[in-house]
């Protein structure tokens, strides 16, 4: 044994790089006694496992026996391997901190060593290893060696680190989402408010409140209100873009009149329509259920939808708006369709299904006039969703077009009302009769 520690690269006194010069004697030692003793249900066991590097080591780190599952991670054969030490499978940095024999000694003190570590192939290349080394001993307690496993974990390690990477491009994702949140709001009030005091005071000059305005003045002053009201508008799609890519777009939904909201972006159109000769045809809407909605944010589809049929329609076009209620089909609840059609240029049938896109402009025959961020729809899409409705388009290619959203119908918010409106009539009723 003495003449074995002269030849163990780890032990004092030698070079930490050189390899033993010969192989070990073995067979003559104890370790091949256990060995040979251990039973043949045990070697079978363990000659069977390939997923596991499992073999023994003599008290002196020599390799005393080898199995499949060593040969396939590790790359050597038996006849290769038994009888070199086991620090030839460390890194020469390993090797030099005296790391191998480092893990012999806790072994035999603690009765159990276990680390992930990198571990060498034959071919040199590295792979991510779970090793775990059990001292052997054997009646009197004598140390005969120890029984070393050998995980290949570089996949599940691989993994975890793709993990942890993506976790990170998340955090940091949600973070920049956060402060361009937050910077676009602060730019946005800055933005905000001189555009505001420019609507006001334009507003002021053709009114002629300050004064008389000639009809070319008037004309100029149209042209400041038109494109400051659309650099508003652009300003707060953007900001709106923002908050939904960082999830922190809110809505306060409340019992809402849709058909009184729809009047409402009816006739925020109904001047430009006349100016255009557009037709402008609008079925009854008053027989809606009450809705539960961010009055604001529906608005805001409705002036969308509304304000692009008015953009892509020629003179002497027309539009029309309908709202009316539907079952689903399936017995689960209502919903309220809303439809904004148009006689307009309609929209290619490739892009149908890309005109929600965040920023997505057509390249068909557009003029750059009516052009816009290329967010309207893709707020529109989002609001309507996180109503749980949907929204689409239906397509007539030099046509016109349509678009259609549906929103949902509370049905225990109309049964309430119902209640309400039965309790209140028998109370009036009840009073009639007094």
């Amino acid at each position: 044994m003495a003449d074995k520690a002269e030849r163990n690269p780890l032990s004092n006194g030698s070079n930490s790089s050189d390899a033993p010069s010969e192989p070990a004697p073995i067979a003559k030692t104890r370790m091949a006694e256990t060995i040979k003793h251990g039973g043949r249900i045990y070697q079978l066991m363990v000659e069977s496992v390939h997923d596991y590097a499992i073999f023994m080591l003599d008290p002196a780190g020599y390799i005393a026996s080898w199995n499949k599952g060593a040969q396939k991670i590790k790359g050597y054969t038996a006849d290769e391997i038994i009888g070199q030490h086991f620090s030839i499978f460390y890194k020469p940095e390993d090797i030099a901190i005296g790391h191998p024999q480092r893990e012999l000694e806790i072994a035999t003190a603690e009765g159990r060593f276990e680390e992930e570590r990198p571990r060498l192939r034959k071919d040199g290349s590295e792979f991510w290893a779970n090793v775990v080394i059990t001292p052997v001993r054997d009646e009197d307690g004598t140390l005969v060696g120890f029984a070393k496993v050998t995980r290949d974990l570089t996949e599940r390690r691989a993994a975890e680190q793709k993990a942890i990477e993506d976790a990170r491009r998340v955090a940091m994702s949600e973070s920049a989402n956060v402060a361009k949140t937050e910077f676009l709001a602060a730019m946005s009030h800055e933005l905000r408010t001189p555009l505001t005091a420019i609507q006001e005071g334009t507003a002021l000059l053709l009114e002629e409140i300050p004064g008389p305005v000639t009809a070319s003045q008037g004309e100029v002053l149209g042209v400041v209100r038109s494109h400051s009201e659309r650099l508003f508008r652009s300003i707060s799609s953007v900001l709106d873009l923002s908050k939904m890519e960082a999830g922190m777009m809110e809505y306060a939904p409340i019992p809402t009149d849709l058909a009184s909201l729809i009047d409402r972006s009816i006739e925020t159109v109904r001047l430009i329509t006349q100016k255009k000769r557009v037709h402008l045809e609008t079925a009854p809407a008053s027989s809606l259920p009450l809705l539960s909605l961010d009055e604001g944010r529906i608005q805001q589809v409705l002036d969308n939808l509304l304000g692009n049929a008015v953009k892509f329609t020629p003179e002497g076009g027309t539009i029309s708006v309908s709202a009316t209620v539907a079952d689903d089909g399936t017995g689960q609840g209502r919903w309220v369709e809303v439809r904004v059609s148009d006689s307009g240029i309609g929209i290619p049938a490739e892009e149908v299904e890309r005109i929600f896109e965040r920023f997505y402009q057509s390249p068909s025959h557009r003029g750059e006039s009516v052009r816009g961020t290329g967010l309207g729809l893709a707020i529109a899409r989002h609001v309507v969703e996180a109503h749980g409705g949907r929204i689409w388009a239906e397509n007539r290619e030099g046509k016109g077009s349509t678009f259609v959203f549906t929103l949902p119908v509370d049905e225990n918010h109309q049964e309430e009302e119902q209640r309400k409106g039965n309790t209140l009539a028998s109370q009036v009723g009840r009073s009639n009769a007094l």
